[in-house]
């Protein structure tokens, strides 16, 4: 009889979390932006290539600034690019404020609710769906940025070399806000 790894026997017989996949059905109270971050990176860099756009790189200043807003509509409840802070009041402004030096700036940004029925904008008309997962919410979001004129133009700009995703959640009402900053030097 072969002998089983003991590694292997640990990994079946220890319970225990893995890291959140994109099917995986999203806990707010567990939120893993990382997972969402990615899969929407994935589709936009994918995107852009397709265009003729250079891949974005992460920026740590983009996302601090993508973070700030993203809590800020969250607590506002409403999606809006300027901020009542003077200092932090346009994107550009809020870039400034985290000690970032881009010469230009862009700001996508969109809120959906999750496992109840959402009415979304992807195409010709509004679509009724239920999103569950990360893979699901990403692709969501992917589309509407893509059939929004204004959303597709800031995603595909080919001076815009860095960006900075975040998200922001409410658990109490199944929202998430998501905030994208695109940046050049």
């Amino acid at each position: 009889m072969k002998r089983i790894p003991w590694l292997i026997l640990l990994m079946i017989f220890i319970p225990g979390k893995l890291p959140a996949q994109d099917n995986d059905t999203i806990d707010l109270t567990h939120f893993k932006p990382e997972v969402l971050e990615r899969l929407i990176l994935s589709k936009i860099n994918s995107y852009r290539q397709d265009s003729g756009a250079t891949i974005l790189r992460t920026d740590s200043i983009l996302r601090l600034a993508a973070l700030d807003q993203a809590e800020y509509v969250k607590r506002i409840r409403r999606l809006d690019h300027q901020q009542t802070s003077l200092a932090k009041s346009t994107v550009k402004d809020r870039v400034k404020y985290y000690h970032g030096q881009m010469r230009g700036v862009g700001e996508n940004m969109l809120m959906t609710t999750i496992h109840r029925p959402a009415k979304l904008h992807l195409g010709e008309r509004d679509t009724i769906l239920n999103l569950n997962t990360y893979s699901e919410v990403a692709d969501a979001m992917f589309r509407l940025w893509v059939n929004s004129a204004v959303h597709h133009h800031i995603m595909t700009y080919p001076k815009f070399t860095c960006t900075g995703l975040a998200f922001a959640v409410d658990s109490a009402n199944e929202v998430i806000y998501a905030v994208e900053v695109f940046g050049y030097n």
